[in-house]
């Protein structure tokens, strides 16, 4: 849970909203945890059970965010 800073929390939750859309019940999960850090591990949690190819996109969009020039 180490990459689950709550720094990264708006940045994380921005690349979640990309991949499955606004709506989606992770991405809110995501954003309580802003403010409500006790959520942070049920949302850690919910993003490791998404499917691979969703959680690749997801690092893929971060990595191009908190890595540019890769």
């Amino acid at each position: 849970m180490r990459a689950f800073d709550p720094t990264n929390i708006p940045v994380i939750a921005n690349a979640i909203e990309q991949v499955l859309g606004l709506e989606h019940p992770i991405a809110g999960t995501v954003r309580a945890a802003e403010t409500d850090p006790d959520l942070a591990r049920e949302a850690w949690n919910a993003i490791e059970a998404l499917p691979d190819e969703q959680r690749r996109a997801i690092a893929g969009i971060l990595a191009g965010i908190m890595m540019p020039g890769l």
